[in-house]
């Protein structure tokens, strides 16, 4: 065969594959799961937009966005805009796009617009599946199964994987290979309310999954020699054919669910207090020190994790690259040379040293669960952020009161190299222009 010949094959060969499948969005998006998500807890529809260019021509696409926008106070219809925008932009390239319009809810931040801006993006974009009425887990998201029926091979992957395996042990390490079978468990655990804590879904079998299962054996008097530690196969098919109790033990994670009002959490919140010798704790201090390339003391990391949660987003990858922000300062020329002095400089962590000079209320009493979500970022993602970095700022111009800080803003979305990750710009200031 000539070479000319075997092009033609081999593109005729090419139009009859199946096109890959992809998944972008927010939390909604990334509860679907799949091998080929790139959706991000907590992101809005300008980090969507940036999730859709890494989106091959070509591929099928399942889209959320807009629930985060609405909650930060955006208006319906430009969110609706901005999601138009999205599609046709993947259209554009080929993708055959399926939009998935979030639940109206009960429970979010700026409720009496929610309705509204499902209304101007169902008038706007085709919807392909509107999550509203689904049996909701906390008031703003579905219960986890009814996430995993939305793809077309969803189904498959959230049962079959666990049932093919032999048997699972908690990591780490966490091998790659396991990732399915354990997102599948997972899964299913919070389907029948025990919580495998505030990283959700993540195909880890950690410390916080292994107290899921620990709880739901105990309630079903089920032989656990291990604590939870390690399911055969045998226990794994057992628990994906399970039914849910009357009776819940509790798990100790966050997330909790009260049988008794139906949701997730508790309206109270218990002073913090550092636990140093949590397994989580630990194995993100040792990747920070990695990235530092020094020691970093007990108060030093108890700083660093409040002055992280206060700053960052519940987003995963933004929290990594705010620590990382702070480490880097640390060794850079022009700032100081240790971690507490770093977060005090005047003027530069408002979440520290602002607020009459006491630090916001998530900086001296942070939540737990935004803690495990900064440790399980941390354990993840901080290896791999930019190490020079040494500046972030909102990427919402809303959220500035002066021309002097837009114009920072400005620079700091021009710098080459910078990125916006969540609703933050990280980089470096280029400094301002001169003429």
């Amino acid at each position: 065969m000539r070479y000319s010949d075997f092009r033609i094959v081999e593109t005729k060969l090419k139009e009859q594959e199946t096109p890959q499948v992809f998944v972008i969005g927010d939390s909604h998006a990334r509860a679907i799961g799949g091998p080929n998500n790139l959706a991000q807890d907590g992101a809005r529809l300008s980090a969507i937009s940036s999730q859709a260019n890494r989106v091959p021509d070509g591929a099928v696409v399942y889209m959320t966005g807009g629930h985060n926008d609405v909650a930060a106070g955006a208006q319906p219809q430009a969110i609706a805009s901005q999601v138009s925008n999205i599609i046709n932009s993947l259209t554009q390239k080929g993708c055959d796009v399926t939009y998935i319009l979030f639940p109206e809810g009960t429970d979010n931040p700026n409720q009496e617009n929610m309705a509204a801006t499902r209304q101007a993006i169902a008038q706007t974009v085709p919807v392909g599946e509107d999550l509203d009425g689904c049996p909701l887990s906390d008031g703003q998201h579905c219960q986890m199964s009814y996430y995993t029926r939305l793809t077309p091979d969803s189904s498959a992957s959230a049962t079959q994987p666990a049932n093919e395996t032999e048997s699972l042990s908690m990591g780490p390490p966490y091998p790659p290979e396991e990732r399915e079978a354990v997102s599948a468990m997972q899964r299913k655990l919070e389907e029948l309310y025990y919580s495998v804590g505030n990283t959700g879904i993540d195909g880890k079998y950690g410390p916080r999954t292994a107290r899921a299962v620990k709880a739901y054996r105990k309630d079903r008097d089920i032989t656990d020699p291990n604590n939870g530690r390690e399911i055969d196969a045998a226990g794994i098919q057992q628990l994906m054919g399970a039914e849910k109790t009357e009776t819940v033990s509790a798990t100790g994670n966050n997330r909790e669910f009260n049988p008794e009002t139906g949701q997730r959490g508790s309206s109270s919140r218990p002073a913090y207090v550092p636990n140093f010798d949590d397994v989580d704790m630990e194995d993100a201090r040792q990747v920070a020190e990695a990235y530092l390339g020094s020691d970093i003391t007990d108060e030093e990391w108890d700083l660093l994790l409040r002055a992280t949660a206060a700053e960052a987003d519940a987003n995963r990858l933004e929290m990594a690259s705010c620590m990382a922000v702070m480490l880097n300062r640390v060794r850079s020329p022009g700032f100081p040379d240790d971690i507490r002095s770093v977060l005090y400089a005047d003027n530069q962590f408002e979440a520290v040293t602002g607020h009459g000079g006491n630090g916001s209320d998530q900086f001296r009493n942070p939540n737990q669960s935004k803690i495990d979500q900064v440790l399980q970022d941390v354990i993840t993602n901080l290896a791999s952020v930019d190490t020079t970095w040494i500046n972030f700022t909102a990427e919402d111009p809303r959220a500035y009161s002066s021309r002097r800080g837009l114009a920072f803003r400005q620079r700091m979305l021009d710098g080459p190299g910078n990125e916006v990750i969540g609703g933050t710009i990280f980089g470096i200031d280029p400094g301002p222009r001169r003429a």
